[in-house]
């Protein structure tokens, strides 16, 4: 039996684009959350997200208050340690996904231009057979 989302989390997940990163950082739930693998939290962490998380634990801090020198470090480190696989996917498959979407995009838009050389040479072979019909 799964647990209840925690409501903290779930409504700083439901601000949308106004829920931050360190907000997410700041709630006490999160190790929690992640742990239960909820689906909105799993999915708020995009690649750009995990960015974020990563120089949290790989930069030294401009300002060293609290949470970003000390709490958020340790709190994404247990997150990582989780090893959810959700996740660890996250830093291998987006990258693979957004190349597939750019060569479907390159293979529609050279589709359409084999299309148009096709018409374009259709066009031409019937002009020659007008020709020839008018030479006779």
């Amino acid at each position: 039996m799964r647990n209840q989302p925690s409501a903290s989390i779930e409504n700083l997940l439901a601000k949308g684009d106004e829920c931050t990163v360190d907000d997410l950082l700041a709630d006490e739930d999160i190790i929690q959350e992640m742990r239960n693998m909820n689906e909105k939290l799993l999915k708020y962490f995009r690649r750009d997200k995990l960015k974020i998380l990563i120089d949290y634990i790989t930069k030294v801090p401009e300002e060293d208050t609290h949470d970003r020198g000390h709490k958020f470090p340790f709190v994404v480190g247990e997150l990582f340690s989780l090893d959810l696989n959700k996740i660890n996917d996250k830093f291998f498959n987006e990258e693979e996904d957004e190349v597939e979407e750019e060569e479907a995009e390159a293979e529609g838009s050279q589709d359409f231009d084999d299309e148009e050389k096709k018409s374009e040479e259709e066009g031409e072979a019937e002009g020659d057979v007008e020709a020839e019909a008018e030479g006779e």
